[in-house]
């Protein structure tokens, strides 16, 4: 039996928690929603969660943790030159909107599949972004989106999608990044 491997964490840099100065401008705190249980499939703010800056500075996060399911959601903003691609996201409060502002907003929308529908039409209609959904879904997704994506396709550079088989929606999308 192979022993366990050890997993090493950087510790974050200082004040990496906290938001507002020009030195500051990837970190911050974008409150998203969290899942209510007693109103299935309605989102309400979390002034608790907080967005994250990744293991790449040009990487963010932020997470809900849903009772109901006993599971994290996620949704991911990829900052970069061309325009920033949040994905799957959940909805922003008004300070996290700025935020956004700040690190240029949003130009492409990416949807996993359509359980993670969630804030993708606001942000979109906000920043006039693209809305990008999984091709296999095409005919039964809740709204129109301005790409339909497939296994191998590259919507923007360094942006490669993966379409899985077997998964709870049809053509579910994974995401590689350069």
């Amino acid at each position: 039996m192979r022993s366990p491997r050890r997993v090493t964490v950087a510790e974050p840099p200082p004040d990496s928690h906290r938001s507002g100065g020009a030195s500051d401008r990837v970190t911050g705190s974008m409150s998203p929603a969290i899942h209510d249980p007693a109103a299935r499939g309605t989102l309400r703010q979390n002034p608790e969660a907080h967005v994250k800056r990744l293991h790449r500075p040009d990487l963010h996060c932020w997470s809900v943790f849903d009772e109901s399911r006993n599971l994290d959601f996620h949704s991911v903003l990829w900052v970069r030159p061309g325009g920033n691609v949040a994905i799957d996201p959940l909805p922003l409060s008004p300070h996290d909107r700025k935020h956004l502002d700040a690190l240029g907003g949003v130009a492409l929308v990416v949807i996993t599949n359509s359980d993670h529908t969630r804030d993708a039409e606001s942000l979109a209609r906000r920043w006039d972004a693209r809305i990008a959904g999984p091709r296999a879904e095409r005919d039964g997704f809740p709204f129109a989106c301005d790409l339909w994506l497939g296994d191998g396709d590259e919507p923007l550079p360094g942006l490669r999608v993966l379409a899985l088989e077997g998964s709870k929606t049809p053509g579910e999308l994974a995401r590689t990044l350069r």
